[in-house]
């Protein structure tokens, strides 16, 4: 297939499954922004594997890739407010500047792990 060719075949796919993706992670998610970005993302894993796609099988490869990427960002999301409550209130009498690091450090920490590879990401979590 050309690029053109590539960019035909994309969009097709995309106006044909999009809605039902976003819609299927809008029930999992409860959250039309979540959503949206999950679907994006299981688009644009379609689109790096085009040329390893059948027909028969790109519904069920977009939703396949579309419910393990929102399994990841709630385990992610799960990881970070375990580490923020437990940290957090752990003891009552901490000062409010130490708080207040331990919020900035695992800010940066978060965004470092966002920082890495989406496989290497993985395997760290």
């Amino acid at each position: 297939m050309t690029l053109e060719g590539d960019h035909g075949w994309f969009k097709k796919n995309f106006d044909e499954h999009y809605g039902y993706v976003r819609n299927y992670l809008y029930y999992l998610s409860g959250d039309i922004n979540i959503a949206e970005d999950l679907a994006q993302d299981a688009f644009m894993l379609l689109w790096e594997e085009r040329l390893k796609m059948r027909k028969e099988t790109i519904r069920s490869f977009l939703f396949t890739v579309a419910k393990n990427n929102f399994y990841k960002h709630h385990r992610r999301k799960n990881i970070h407010l375990n580490f923020v409550n437990s940290e957090v209130s752990g003891d009552d009498n901490e000062s409010p500047e130490f708080l207040l690091e331990l919020k900035e450090f695992d800010r940066k920490l978060q965004d470092a792990i966002a920082g890495v590879p989406e496989k290497t990401r993985a395997i760290f979590l």
